[in-house]
């Protein structure tokens, strides 16, 4: 007992952007209520909802001190966070999706491993649901992994680890503001893994505990699952960012980035963004710079553009 009353002793702030999730955010707000850490703020962002998004995150400030809400005109999940961040009061921030929720000790988890293991960043497991079917993505353990901040690098494309999700992590809010690392504004897509990256390049060491915490609730009307979102190619600016950030480091995450970046140009070759001999000319360039390990059909694809673009581009149109 006085081990974890010691652990508790540090406000945990808790930021969880909020748009148009009538359906979920009452479970995922309840789930955060019933934290067996106590010491938390929970600031939750508005985004613009148009539904009675607002109205339920309203009930929870009315009877219980530690929320409040900022209400903010629609501008994106990563401005949001950013809000979040520039509110926040704590030593250690969370970040938790608005239509997702968490167990129990989801907080208490976090914290022990972050402040037991000397660590800037903790990281946990979690659960995917869909459909109502719920299953564990790694293990049940409990086994905690302390490493460098290179090697912490290369396991963010790992899909047996945590990956670059933010919500199985806890930050230090000194080393974000310390190093001004905010969410960039306009990317929609990608922008947590760019940020785990630029916060673990920033950090010596991470931790990790084979114990799953979150439930990830995947949705019709996610922006994940939103073809209208990716049609903007808010995520090529991500991985571009990621790619100049990820150049003084060597090893897995380097290559992931480097082939995704590559096979994802190749693929929108004579589509939406890329359909006019300049654009195509800049974007095979950009391709071939890259170095990356194209598929057989990207490899074919890019060569037809390069040999044939009055044709392809007359087919793709």
């Amino acid at each position: 007992m006085i081990a974890q009353e010691k652990t508790q002793t540090d406000l945990v702030s808790v930021i969880i952007p909020v748009y148009n999730i009538e359906s979920y955010v009452r479970k995922c707000l309840e789930s955060i209520s019933k934290q067996s850490y106590k010491n938390m703020e929970i600031l939750i962002i508005n985004d613009g909802s148009t539904d009675d998004t607002g109205v339920i995150c309203g009930e929870f400030v009315k009877k219980d001190e530690r929320f409040r809400v900022i209400h903010k005109n629609n501008s994106g999940v990563s401005d949001s966070r950013n809000q979040g961040i520039k509110g926040a009061k704590g030593k250690y921030l969370v970040f938790v999706d608005g239509d997702d929720y968490v167990a129990e000790d989801y907080i208490s988890t976090l914290v022990r491993v972050i402040k037991c293991n000397t660590a800037e960043v903790g990281c946990a497991d979690y659960y995917v649901e869909s459909a109502d079917i719920i299953e564990v993505h790694s293990d049940k353990t409990e086994t905690v992994v302390t490493m460098n901040s290179n090697e912490a690098i290369n396991l963010l494309s790992h899909e047996s680890f945590y990956q670059g999700y933010l919500w199985n992590k806890i930050f230090e809010r000194k080393v974000i503001i310390d190093n001004d690392l905010y969410f960039e504004p306009e990317i929609k897509i990608w922008e947590d893994m760019l940020f785990c990256l630029k916060y673990f390049a920033h950090i010596e060491s991470v931790s990790y505990i084979h114990k799953p915490i979150y439930y990830y609730v995947q949705r019709e009307g996610s922006a994940m699952n939103d073809p209208s979102i990716w049609n903007q190619y808010t995520h090529w600016k991500a991985l571009e960012c990621m790619w100049k950030e990820v150049q003084p480091f060597e090893g897995a995450f380097k290559e992931y980035i480097r082939n995704f970046y590559a096979n994802d140009l190749a693929s929108a070759l004579g589509k939406r963004k890329v359909c006019d001999k300049e654009s195509i000319r800049k974007s095979i360039k950009k391709i071939r710079s890259l170095h990356g390990k194209l598929s057989f059909k990207h490899r074919v694809k890019m060569k037809l553009f390069k040999i044939l673009p009055d044709i392809m581009i007359r087919i793709y149109r």
